[in-house]
């Protein structure tokens, strides 16, 4: 783990500012997940402002990965696979133990759900979205959405239902969820 107290160091500030894909505020800390291979996540700590580079869960290169906030704790969605070629989504919890960090995996999107959401097109579109104990995926590409709900031992994951809406319109697609809305903010 390295970090820069005060200024932005210039390796960050690149990252930050042409790559960042992703960002979530988790107890006090502004993680940054940038988009360039290999991923890397970076914290600002508001309270010590101090910036940090988290280390990414092996594999090195994911796809269509996000972070998500569960209960104060820091979460990685990504998708892993072999050639370039999605085959799996994972979720992984940063457990911080003092200074030590550790990535745990928590869940693994079950195989018949994850052939489903990339039987019409890859994985590369798949998007996601966490409040509380749930977990959500969507595509750009279709009208599903599926949640995880980690408020079940183990983790439960379901359809919800098809929006009446989507047999209506020919092309109709999720494009976003809001879930939750607000903003954390202390000035």
């Amino acid at each position: 783990m390295s970090e820069v107290t005060g200024k932005t160091g210039r390796e960050l500030t690149v990252h930050l500012t042409w790559w960042t894909s992703n960002t979530i505020f988790c107890n006090g800390v502004l993680y940054c997940l940038t988009s360039g291979r290999p991923y890397s996540i970076i914290g600002y700590d508001m309270n010590t402002a101090v910036w940090t580079e988290v280390p990414v869960p092996p594999p090195k290169f994911l796809f269509c990965s996000f972070l998500i906030e569960r209960r104060g704790n820091l979460m990685l969605v990504g998708g892993v696979g072999t050639q370039r070629i999605c085959e799996h989504v994972h979720i992984w919890q940063l457990l911080l133990q003092g200074s030590t960090q550790q990535w745990v995996a928590v869940a693994k999107m079950p195989q018949e759900y994850f052939l489903q959401f990339s039987k019409e097109r890859n994985a590369s579109d798949l998007k996601c979205v966490g409040d509380v104990d749930l977990v959500y995926f969507f595509k750009d590409s279709h009208t599903q959405v599926m949640v995880c709900d980690f408020s079940k031992e183990p983790a439960e994951w379901r359809w919800l239902p098809t929006c009446p809406l989507s047999a209506n319109f020919h092309k109709f697609s999720v494009r976003g969820l809001f879930v939750n809305p607000r903003l954390d903010t202390s000035i």
